[in-house]
């Protein structure tokens, strides 16, 4: 596995400007449509600051806004198939500053004994095999998720489980055959257990409604008591999710949040309101 430690700044400002190959279509095209989705997931789960690896992040479009907003340090691993992303990085400089630091390794992502540290978050959105594994299950058995079948790809909960501090989170969005969760309930089990194996609590769990196959989980890594200091801490909610799906005919989607770990299986549209009174509530209590 080839590593690259180049400058954040150089590297996002290439892309901007089409440098590299492709990255017209992917990174300009796609960039500015995550900026509120991400921002709203930063304050959501406090991701300032932290040393965060994306699983198969290609360019980074939603990334950028974990650097540019969030002030965190990025690391990469891509298999880059079509040698794209690392004919790229061999042009730019190294940093002058540590904190300019963006670490990119080529490769393939079970080769997890080469990384040079842990992190604080693992990010994954649209991770291939995962995709690949659950849309081949899905159409084999009509939509329905077999009672016999972990939910995510071995390669996923490997990673995870191997490069995730104490303390960490693991974000997984999914967009492209996904599972649907609210005609798949007994799933949450699966996760649970799944997920536990590496030690890793399910906190949130939504969905769109209009496409039931995009999801996005966060689970964190530690003890039921630290699980419950962290979640009860977090005040802004999820609204808002996978930019990139945005397009002139589908406009913002409407977020369900399906599962909650103070209160389980919910299946319920986020209310505004709602998190508005639990706020003022709080704040109230507070006073």
């Amino acid at each position: 596995m080839k590593r690259y430690t180049v400058s954040a700044h150089e590297f996002y400002d290439g892309l901007k400007t089409g440098k590299p190959k492709l990255s017209q279509e992917i990174f300009v095209d796609s960039y500015l449509k995550c900026q509120k989705p991400m921002d709203i997931l930063i304050k959501r789960y406090g991701l300032f600051n932290k040393c965060i690896i994306s699983i198969g992040g290609s360019y980074g479009h939603e990334e950028y806004w974990l650097y540019k907003i969030g002030n965190n340090m990025l690391s990469f691993v891509d298999i880059d198939e079509d040698n794209v992303i690392e004919s790229y990085l061999a042009g730019l400089e190294t940093p002058v500053s540590k904190d300019e630091n963006l670490v990119y390794y080529i490769g393939d992502a079970r080769n997890v004994n080469e990384y040079k540290e842990d992190f604080e978050v693992i990010y994954f959105s649209g991770f291939t095999p995962n995709e690949i594994r659950t849309a081949d299950i899905l159409a084999r058995n009509d939509h329905k998720w077999p009672n016999n079948e972990l939910p995510f790809h071995q390669i996923t909960i490997d990673v995870t489980g191997q490069l995730l501090a104490p303390g960490g989170l693991l974000i997984l969005q999914s967009y492209c055959g996904g599972i649907t969760y609210n005609q798949n309930p007994h799933c949450i089990g699966l996760i649970e257990k799944q997920l536990a194996s590496v030690g890793i609590i399910l906190l949130d769990l939504y969905y769109w409604k209009e496409s039931p196959g995009i999801s996005l989980l966060i689970g964190y890594k530690g003890t039921r008591q630290d699980a419950d200091r962290y979640f009860s801490s977090r005040e802004v909610e999820i609204s808002d999710f996978h930019g990139r799906g945005r397009t002139p005919q589908k406009s913002r989607p409407t977020i369900i949040k399906y599962y909650d770990y103070s209160q389980g299986i919910i299946n319920k549209p986020l209310s505004i309101h709602k998190s508005v009174k639990d706020l003022v509530a709080k704040l109230f209590n507070h006073s």
